[in-house]
């Protein structure tokens, strides 16, 4: 007895007037008083302290290792907040939501279709099986170099149509070839002028090249630039929009670039103001000819 109040171990009985033992009854009993614990005193629950809770003298700590879960049960919600109750940190309801905050502001909370994230998204990485609930396989990927692939194009105005789908987009560069009716033999080319590029946005390709030869060797036949990325589509014919810039070479009227069906080559031809149609060959082509070309198709591949 100590100061009108009763202190059994761990415990302190606030009002001893009616307490005759040194502690509560080993079947049970009822507390009028509050339970003191100073620092690293434990509160232990279960038959080998599977649930205890202390202060330890700077933090206070709830630590379960028995075996099964630990549940934390409310029919109505459960809270946690600052240690004066009028901040929320997370906020769970019953047959509801689970919320999120950041000082006390709602940023993400569940729905019954996902999730909510009031403000801005930062992470490493991020996988999507798609942005609706039709998606049955990764839709869009990002990459670690920020690089974002879609796997099926964009559709617009809520197309759904494939062959409307915007789907791919390249660039990149090719080596056109000159030949006289297919033959290359003893064509050289002055160094660094036998290049090509190209644009490739969906099915359709804009090309470009230029060739400089130091020799037109000894084919003959018509003249041919080989090589192009992508081949033409094999269909009925179909317009293309063509340049051909002719230096050092003969040619009556004016020059056309000209695409054959299902082909990877630029037949070289000449027209007159009549309308008549010829292909350049070896014998309009001197040993220095230049040859600048740009040409827009469509294609398959």
């Amino acid at each position: 007895m100590a100061g009108g109040k009763l202190i059994s171990t761990g415990v302190e009985f606030p009002d001893a007037t009616t307490q005759t033992t040194s502690g509560l009854p080993l079947t049970g009993g009822t507390m009028t008083g509050h339970t003191l614990h100073g620092d690293n005193i434990l509160a232990k629950f279960g038959a080998s302290d599977d649930l205890v809770i202390y202060h330890d003298g700077s933090n206070s700590r709830i630590k379960d290792a028995g075996t099964g879960n630990l549940y934390l049960s409310a029919d109505a919600d459960i809270l946690i907040t600052n240690s004066s109750g009028n901040e929320h940190k997370i906020k769970a309801t019953s047959d509801g939501s689970v919320i999120l905050y950041y000082d006390n502001a709602s940023k993400l909370s569940t729905s019954p279709t996902g999730i909510d994230v009031t403000g801005s998204v930062t992470c490493d990485g991020f996988t999507s099986t798609g942005i609706d609930d039709n998606a049955t396989s990764t839709a869009i990927t990002i990459d670690s170099s920020e690089h974002v692939s879609l796997a099926h194009g964009i559709g617009f105005n809520g197309d759904t149509a494939a062959a409307n789908a915007l789907d791919d987009y390249e660039e990149g560069t090719w080596t056109p070839t000159l030949t006289f009716n297919g033959s290359s033999t003893g064509i050289t080319y002055e160094a660094g002028w036998q290049t090509g590029w190209y644009i490739k946005v969906g099915g359709l390709v804009t090309v470009s090249c230029h060739l400089i030869i130091s020799s037109k060797g000894s084919a003959t036949g018509g003249a041919q630039i080989n090589g192009l990325p992508f081949s033409t589509p094999d269909t009925a014919w179909k317009m293309t929009a063509s340049h051909f810039n002719a230096g050092n070479i003969t040619y009556t009227g004016q020059t056309q670039a000209y695409l054959p069906r299902n082909q990877t080559k630029i037949t070289l031809r000449q027209m007159t103001e009549s309308g008549t149609k010829t292909n350049i060959t070896d014998s309009n082509i001197a040993g220095n000819s230049d040859f600048g070309i740009a040409v827009t198709f469509t294609t398959d591949s």
